[in-house]
């Protein structure tokens, strides 16, 4: 697939081999160690003589030594002894190529799990793994190591070994360390199903960590655990506290029969459980098939069966909708824990309880009881009722109302002139929700702008910055406020100056007039206020290109500096002047998320690929997962516009993604920036594949993102991508099937041969509500004649699911940290790696060693 991107003879397999491409029809060192050794090549004199040469890192010597297999090992044991660091490493690396027939060499490669450097302790680790089982010992002492690399590369080479270090792993579960236990759980997880018998044994071990680590490792195997289901429900009565919990979640993740379910709950409601929400998700987990089981349950005579119940139903959330009535009812519970429960069920059954509303605003009275968000769920059927509450004399009971119509935000766009009114509440707390709620409810609050601007000049100033924030948030239609927003940028609380300049930012371009005033906001003292003035001088684009003299300036301020990067990048061809400062601040700068900014912003300005596509190959040696997930997704924005120039990067990019190492999402990034840029993205389409279960890493399920950067990549793909993913819409992990369907979304109308399964997801009951979403969208954009059947056939249907996600998920993000990574700079690009670096297998181990050099011409290609 990717052979056209390694260039040929020599220098080629040396790519292929540092991209760990062992899949291709090329010659490898293991297809040299299989083949019969040239007596006369493998004497003594001449293995010694091809040890001397390692010293130099010569291939031919390194290929020498490899195909004389056995018969090289006493020799390359003796050789680890030799004081000389870089020779040890080139020596362990030989024994890794000969694999199965360097067992001898364990005893000494054992010792060197020791030594005090981590790239030869990291290096013996992957030796042991091609040694294989024989290793099983040793690298049981490497996943003790203190140093959480070398734990985890034998914890992951244990799991490919298999079977044979199944009860060795088990054994680690005794560890008083949890990274140990923790290290043996990944490994007994790659082994998989081919575990589930000796983790149910372990079930029963007399040790409490085992069998909670057992129970915990069965979870995270998931389905494929079935047959363990009788035992982790015996487990359920387990003295210890963490094993319970760890079956139950185990249960969750696997699944009991819907038969099982009334009894599974009393077993649950006699233990004491430390998260109670953990058997919800295991009853829940059931499906639809237990709903009327958990009702029959809202009426059992154990308070704590009624109160799981209702915390299953609520798990169901939508589909729980027949049990509405015995909710209502079960408000009126006189325990205190099953009215909460009922409370939350009926607010996750969202639009479908709208039966529930006049009860529900009878217990705004009981706020530990019955929240505010929860009336929110329910959506645009509670407007009225909670329009009626705003005249409400309590206090309390009116801020819940206020409070509870933000919540809905656009939903709630009818309260708007109520809303307006409450600007004008004695109550400075009310006055001030009530701003941030017509802020929620953005642009169809456009009516609102009045009193915002009244409000900025409230006593209050917490009324003042969310009347300024509320401003920005309704954006563009209010542009006749800029003004009163300028003016705010002079007022007294630096929280309310921060705010407007935000809310600024947010009209964009419309408030262009607002640039001198912002320009004078970077001599504010507090940081916040120059933060936000930065950030709105760059959404204004070119517009703010007068601002570029002092944005160079504040280059030098280390509160506003990355947002000033990207800011002069906004600004574009119009920023060309900041171009030597942007180059002097590269120099100077140790962070490498600033590095990957000025990248960026040097690409914005002028698309020189000299000064970029350098920097952002060597961020991929950084240390930090996020620095190098940056330099994927900016090479992908560079192959947009421009592929020949970001090609340069694809060898890197195939090397990431081939990393198992690597963290997830610098994989999907990878695997991303490799489809834009590609001339073929065809040949991306495995790799985005194995990515889609990484598409959704940093959000919860509770609240996905709104796409998938490998979901978007097949969707521009299109419908070469199709066949493939109908394996994955199947596939037993949430965030792969997700992923599976936003991408036949995205694809449209060239996916209409899949309509039937993608009608099967957007049934399917006991699928999540989130995914039967994303296929009813995929629907309407596929938009034939039999998806348009389908829509017509279940609009209700589509409409409720509709408006229950518009409820339950109105703004959803994810964010990521930031650490002080490395310097990375041209110079350091184009340095000369160590010699040891000329092989690929030590490249390939040690990348932060040996960074990806290629040479560059003038060009910068």
């Amino acid at each position: 697939m990717l052979n056209k991107w390694c260039q040929s003879g020599t220098a080629g397999l040396t790519t292929l081999a540092m991209l760990g491409l062992a899949n291709f029809p090329v010659f490898t060192y293991e297809a040299i160690a299989q083949t019969p050794s040239d007596q006369s090549q493998c004497i003594e004199i001449k293995i010694q003589k091809h040890i001397h040469q390692l010293k130099n890192a010569e291939p031919g010597a390194f290929d020498a030594l490899v195909t004389c297999n056995s018969q090289a090992v006493p020799s390359l044991i003796k050789a680890l002894k030799n004081s000389d660091e870089n020779l040890r490493i080139l020596i362990i690396t030989v024994l890794s190529k000969i694999g199965s027939s360097a067992s001898l060499a364990l005893p000494d490669l054992e010792e060197l799990l020791n030594d005090t450097s981590i790239d030869i302790r990291i290096l013996t680790v992957h030796t042991l793994r091609q040694i294989g089982t024989p290793a099983i010992p040793a690298l049981m002492t490497a996943l003790k190591n203190q140093n959480t690399n070398v734990g985890i590369r034998a914890a992951v080479s244990l799991g490919q070994i298999g079977t044979a270090a199944v009860p060795m792993l088990i054994t680690a579960f005794k560890e008083q360390n949890s990274v140990i236990r923790s290290r043996a759980a990944v490994a007994l997880e790659k082994i998989g199903q081919k575990a589930v018998p000796s983790l149910i044994t372990a079930l029963g071990h007399q040790n409490s960590d085992v069998r909670s680590n057992a129970a915990s490792t069965l979870e995270n195997i998931g389905k494929n655990a079935k047959s363990a289901v009788p035992y982790l429900i015996a487990s359920l009565k387990d003295e210890n506290n963490d094993v319970r919990f760890s079956a139950v979640n185990a249960l969750a993740a696997i699944g009991v029969d819907p038969k099982d379910t009334i009894p599974f709950m009393i077993i649950i409601a006699d233990q004491d459980f430390y998260e109670p929400r953990a058997a919800a998700k295991a009853l829940a987990a059931i499906g639809i098939e237990a709903i009327p089981k958990l009702i029959q349950a809202l009426g059992h005579q154990n308070s704590s069966v009624r109160a799981l119940a209702g915390q299953a139903l609520g798990e169901m959330g939508f589909e729980a909708k027949d049990a509405v009535s015995e909710l209502v009812t079960a408000l009126d519970d006189p325990d205190q824990d099953v009215r909460q429960s009922a409370c939350e069920a009926l607010a996750q059954i969202g639009i479908r309880a709208k039966d529930a509303v006049p009860k529900l605003i009878a217990a705004l009275q009981d706020s530990n009881i019955c929240h505010y968000t929860y009336i929110s769920r329910i959506g645009k059927d509670a407007v009225p009722a909670l329009i009626n509450v705003l005249k409400n004399p309590d206090v309390d009971v009116r801020l819940s109302a206020v409070s509870a119509l933000g919540e809905m935000g656009v939903q709630a766009k009818s309260a708007v002139p109520a809303l307006i009114k409450v600007l004008q509440d004695k109550e400075s707390l009310i006055r001030s929700n009530a701003a941030e709620a017509l802020g929620e409810i953005g642009t169809p609050a456009k009516s609102a702008v009045p009193g915002l601007i009244k409000a900025l000049d409230d006593e209050d100033i917490d009324v003042r910055g969310n009347a300024a924030e509320a401003l920005g948030k309704i954006g563009t239609p209010a542009k006749s406020v800029v003004p009163a927003l300028i003016n705010a940028l002079q007022d007294q609380d630096y929280n309310v100056r921060s705010n407007a300049a935000e809310a600024l930012g947010k009209i964009g371009k419309e408030a262009k007039s607002a640039v001198p005033a912002l320009i004078r906001a970077l001599d504010n003292e507090d940081s916040r206020v120059r933060s936000s003035a930065v950030k709105a001088l760059g959404k204004m684009g070119t517009e703010a290109k007068s601002a570029v003299p002092v944005l160079i300036y504040a280059l030098q301020d280390n509160a506003v500096r990355s947002y000033a990067v990207e800011a002069l990048g906004k600004i574009g061809t119009q920023a060309k002047s900041a171009v030597p400062a942007l180059m002097a601040a590269l120099k100077k700068e140790q962070d490498g998320f600033i590095d990957i900014g000025i990248a960026n912003a040097l690409w914005q300005i002028h698309k020189d690929a000299k000064y970029v596509i350098p920097l952002l190959i060597a961020a991929f040696e950084d240390e930090t997962a996020e620095v190098r997930l940056e330099a994927a997704v900016t090479l992908a924005k560079i192959g947009e516009s421009s592929k020949k120039d970001a090609q340069y990067a694809i060898p890197v990019l195939i090397a990431a993604f081939e990393d198992e190492d690597q963290e997830p999402e610098v994989r999907l990034g990878a695997a991303v920036a490799f489809a834009k840029i590609s001339d073929n993205p065809k040949d991306a389409i495995p790799m985005l594949i194995a990515s889609l279960e990484y598409g959704e890493k940093d959000c919860s399920k509770d609240e996905p993102s709104t796409s998938s950067a490998a979901a978007e990549a097949l969707g521009e793909i299109g419908k070469d991508a199709v066949p493939a993913l109908m394996i994955p819409l199947k596939d037993q992990k949430w965030s792969v099937r997700f992923g599976a369907v936003l991408a036949l979304g995205k694809i449209g109308a060239t996916a209409k041969d899949k309509v039937t399964e993608i009608t099967k997801v957007f049934l399917d009951r006991n699928e999540d509500i989130w995914i039967r979403y994303e296929a009813l969208k995929a629907l309407q954009k596929i938009s034939s004649k039999e998806a348009i059947s389908v829509l017509k056939k279940y609009r209700t249907l589509s409409e409720e699911i509709s408006n229950w996600i518009g409820v339950h998920y109105p703004a959803l993000g994810c964010g990521a940290g930031i650490v002080v990574a490395k310097k990375t700079t041209l110079t350091y690009v184009q340095s000369n790696p160590p010699v040891m670096c000329r092989i690929p297998v030590i490249r390939a181990v040690l990348r932060w060693k040996c960074s990806s050099v290629h040479k560059i011409n003038s060009n910068g290609r």
